[in-house]
Order: C-alpha cells, then structure tokens, then sequence
C-alpha cells in the first residue's frame, strides 16, 4: 500500500516540470494565435517561406512575439500571484544598468572570439551568414528602426520575460539554482532551433540566468541581453 505522504511527495517532485509545461503551452498558444491572425491580415504569400524579404519576415514574427510576452504575463499570474512580482521588472540604478549592458557586450565578443577559433572567421560559420543575408534584405531607414525595435526590444523582452522571468524562479523553487539555471538555460538554446548557435546560446543563457538569480531581478538580464543583441546587429550591419 502505497502511503499518501509518499504520493504527494512524488507529485511535488514533478510539480516543477508541470508548471513549466504549462507556461510553454500559456505563452506558445498566445504567439501562435498572433502568427495565425498575422498570417491571416498581411497579405503576405506565405507559401514561399524562403523568399520572403526580411522586413516581411518580422512583420509576420512581430504579431508573435507580442502575443508571447503577453502569454508570459498571463503564464506568471496562473499560481494567483501578481505578475509584477513574479517577473521583477524593477528599476535598477544606472551603473548596474550600465554594467549589465556591457556584460551583453562581452558576451557577444566572446561568442565572436570562440566563432574565431572553431571556424577560423566570424563570418564563415553557416550562423553568422544566414545573419548577414536577413540583415542586408532590410533597406531604407523605416525599414532598418524595425530591424533595431525587433533585435535590440522585442526579442530580448519575449526570452527573458519567459525564460529568466517565469520559467527559472518557477524551477529554482524546487531544483535549486544551479540546476534551474542550467536546465533553463538548455530550453532556452533548443528553443531557437539552431544548431550552429548552440554552445553560444547556451552560454549567454549560463550568464543571463546567473544575472536573474544574484540580483533577483529581469531588468538586468533584458538589459544584458539588449546589450547583446544590439552589438551583434552593430557587426553584422558595418
């Protein structure tokens, strides 16, 4: 007979697990009902996905990534909580502001350098290419402040508000920090689906989760990760 001390321990145990499989379905299921009615209202021939223009693509992805972080805000009020709290999205004085931005900085000179030695240039690897030719299909001025709102605001806000702002003070609770970072860090480089980008990923997912858990706060590693962002598109673009 098994005894009900030991069965709501085991439940506990993976409580954690279910909770981040709920978030992903909340926030997914959001960004997936963005991209349909983006689908939907763009008038875009989506048939073609590889001849879309860039600014085409973000178009489509914008409607996405709004709904995810609005999936992310409905994902850290589902235990009863108030979202604020969950994600810490405080205000921060400017020096760690500014020291976070620099960390993202490093991070990327870092991923540069380590891109350096396994393929003898930045831009031989198959990643930083790809990079290149989504960058160059932007042209104009109007075109190229989408590009920066898209890279340097709204991807940097979707990871972290998911990602270091519901998903890893949802696991630290129960696995500790240490494996939540690490293990959040690996959802986080598998998610973007690239398989050249997965050590670098998943480095900078080390560092930004390490910035949320001794700070205890998102506003750093969204910073960091701005940071980051914003001097890699600052590479690829001169």
């Amino acid at each position: 007979m098994i005894d009900a001390s030991e069965m709501t321990e085991e439940n506990s145990e993976f409580a954690p697990a279910r909770r981040v499989g709920r978030v992903l379905l909340v926030a997914v299921s959001c960004g997936l009902i963005g991209s349909i009615l983006a689908f939907a209202k763009s008038g875009l021939d989506v048939s073609s996905p590889a001849d879309l223009q860039g600014h085409e693509t973000v178009v489509l992805a914008l409607p996405f990534l709004i709904a995810l972080i609005g999936g992310a805000f409905i994902s850290a009020g589902l235990d009863g909580r108030s979202p604020h709290r969950v994600l810490r999205l405080d205000c921060c004085k400017l020096r760690l502001a500014v020291g976070a931005f620099f960390a993202g900085v490093a991070c990327q000179a870092v991923v540069v350098a380590f891109r350096s030695l396994i393929d003898g240039s930045p831009s031989d690897s198959d990643g930083a290419s790809g990079t290149s030719l989504f960058v160059d299909s932007f042209s104009g001025t109007s075109q190229i402040f989408v590009l920066m709102v898209f890279t340097c605001c709204l991807l940097p806000l979707a990871d972290e508000l998911l990602y270091r702002g519901v998903l890893l003070p949802l696991t630290i609770r129960r696995w500790g920090s240490i494996k939540s970072i690490a293990l959040i860090s690996l959802l986080f480089a598998l998610s973007h689906f690239d398989l050249a980008q997965f050590p670098s990923l998943l480095f900078v997912g080390i560092v930004f989760g390490l910035l949320r858990w001794k700070k205890d706060s998102t506003t750093l590693p969204l910073i960091a990760h701005i940071g980051f962002n914003f001097s890699g598109l600052m590479m690829v673009m001169s």
